[in-house]
């Protein structure tokens, strides 16, 4: 048996998940550039569950629904009897040089990059190369894991559907040790990390590297121009969008000197889309494999007509009408989804580069494919996208104040994100110092404990208003509920040279 090399510790990569969605906030950035994919550019409409959707209409309300929510640049493919009838890029790869989103324009899949590994275990499984019920140390055994005897145990098949109890990333609990979180098979932990073990089985099989054998076996000729398994520095001048935080603003690229099966391809919505269908049409699986993928489901939510799942290898949505295979993705600056009805064989998929792209599944829904998914859109996480967009959508139009006072008003109904505006004001102060203070008053009220609201609180006393007394006292604080960031000390004794001064 062989020996697992380590992966490298990771930068934010993609806690793709069932009801786990980072919130949504609304920023205008003003008129998003707009062009038809070259494909259909003769269309002028497309069918998609039985009616004709005029294909001017649709892009319309695209393209408003990211200028009011602040998404710079997405790319969208409509999927109707496992074709793609109509797919279509909007908006901007980068908010700060304004290059366009174009028919080649690449982002990252996220989380959706494991659907290039699952495609083919699943291939490997029909030509007898891999067992998905064999224990994945019996092909090749992991340093990282070895530590705890229950690694082996975990199968291929616990890997794909999420219950080998490996957790996410190293770094998420005790950053020295990869640990297994839950017995293998017992209960759903999502996990990168077992992707990847994964990917170095397949590799031991087939004797090459990922880089080497993904595209050989998974790849078209017609999408491998349209498909990199990771972002490396030379590819800085390609037609490769960058990530927007949730006030859109443009952040550095993710660079992976070697490809993160779990989540660092990039592609776009057709590219994706050809994938997907091979899967489901049976040109690249059989009709037996995409069976598997819905056996023994373990339950992760329910309504009074249907349940989300996860399975084998996607995330299922079961009703008595319909089978719906779906699966998320989040990188930092990045959001893609995608859903798949196994009986009408309808569907979409969507990229954006945006904290908040999530939120353009509903409404390409709604404009298009219909499909029953108001389980998966009624959770948690989009209400709190919702909310966050709101407060939002006050703050543009009537300003700072008027949207502290929704969020005291909502407050009093209970419904406050006190995390999620936390975030929003660490990022609010990148941008603009005096409006992030203002909002951290808000937020002290409702998490007191707030290192990061006293810091910025005693930063913009100190450097805009000039009230050293009060500067330091949330300075102090700050560190106190030891604050991470390395210029407290420094503010903190530039605050007693300015009050010595004053005496």
């Amino acid at each position: 048996m062989k020996k697992q090399k380590r992966f490298s510790q990771k930068k934010l990569a993609s806690l793709s998940n069932t009801f786990f969605y980072i919130t949504g906030i609304f920023l205008s950035v003003g008129a998003l550039a707009f062009s038809s994919s070259d494909v259909f550019a003769q269309s002028l409409s497309f069918v998609s569950g039985g009616q004709s959707i005029d294909v001017s209409s649709f892009n319309q309300h695209i393209k408003k629904f990211m200028e009011e929510t602040g998404i710079p640049g997405a790319s969208i493919a409509i999927i109707e009897d496992d074709k793609v009838v109509f797919s279509n890029f909007y908006g901007y790869q980068n908010t700060s040089t304004k290059a366009i989103v174009d028919s080649a324009t690449l982002f990252e899949a996220c989380s959706l990059s494991k659907m290039y590994l699952l495609s083919l275990a699943y291939k490997m499984v029909e030509e007898g190369k891999l067992n998905l019920d064999k224990p994945m140390y019996t092909y090749l055994e992991n340093k990282r894991l070895e530590h705890d005897p229950r690694y082996r145990l975990i199968t291929p098949k616990m890997i794909i559907n999420h219950t080998s109890g490996v957790e996410n990333w190293q770094r998420m609990n005790d950053k020295d040790v990869l640990e297994i979180l839950s017995n293998p098979g017992e209960k759903f932990v999502y996990s990168g990390e077992g992707y990847h073990y994964l990917a170095d089985v397949i590799a031991s099989i087939l004797k090459e590297p990922y880089q080497s054998y993904l595209p050989r076996r998974v790849l078209s000729p017609e999408t491998r121009s349209s498909t990199k398994l990771n972002y490396v520095l030379a590819d800085s001048s390609s037609n490769i969008s960058k990530g927007h935080n949730y006030v859109g603003r443009a952040l550095d690229k993710w660079i992976t000197n070697e490809p993160w099966p779990a989540s660092s391809v990039h592609t776009n919505s057709k590219a994706f889309s050809a994938l997907l269908l091979g899967m489901f049409n049976g040109r690249f699986l059989k009709k037996s494999s995409v069976r598997e993928m819905t056996l023994d489901m373990k339950l992760i939510s329910k309504d009074s007509v249907s349940q989300f799942s996860i399975g084998n290898g996607f995330f299922v949505l079961t009703s008595k009408q319909d089978t719906i295979f779906s699966f998320a993705g989040q990188n930092t600056g990045f959001r893609s989804d995608m859903f798949y009805s196994k009986v009408k064989k309808r569907g979409f998929v969507f990229f954006t580069n945006s904290d908040l792209g999530l939120l353009m599944g509903p409404l390409i829904n709604e404009l298009s494919t219909k499909l029953d998914l108001s389980l998966y859109f009624n959770n948690p996480g989009f209400k709190s996208d919702n909310y966050v967009s709101a407060l939002l959508k006050i703050k543009n139009r009537f300003g700072i104040e008027a949207m502290t006072e929704e969020i005291d008003r909502r407050a009093e109904k209970g419904e406050v994100y006190a995390d999620i505006l936390g975030n929003l004001m660490i990022q609010m102060y990148k941008m603009d110092k005096e409006t992030a203070g203002k909002l951290a008053v808000t937020v002290l009220k409702y998490n007191p404990e707030s290192s990061n609201a006293n810091a910025i609180l005693g930063a913009v006393n100190l450097k805009i208003y000039h009230k050293y007394a009060l500067a330091k006292s949330y300075l102090v604080r700050a560190k106190a509920l030891n604050y991470g960031g390395t210029q407290i000390d420094e503010f903190i004794k530039e605050c007693d040279d300015k009050l010595s001064v004053n005496k």
